[in-house]
């Protein structure tokens, strides 16, 4: 199965792992911010460019740095 990655840059960490997770992918987040951050800090970076086809399982990286 494949998904397309949706861009997440700007979203909140929280909406952005949500978002990912809920299409099948496995999500990690590089920052440096608490996690009682991350319904306000915003993601600057994914691993996977918006609209890269992507297997569900996989993982990518969201990163706030």
């Amino acid at each position: 199965n494949v998904v397309e990655v949706p861009n997440m840059v700007g979203q909140t960490i929280l909406a952005a792992k949500a978002s990912l997770e809920s299409i099948g992918l496995k999500v990690i987040v590089n920052t440096d911010q608490l996690t009682t951050k991350w319904g306000i800090v915003k993601v600057k970076r994914q691993s996977a460019a918006a609209g890269t086809q992507l297997r569900v399982g996989d993982s990518i990286t969201i990163s706030t740095k």
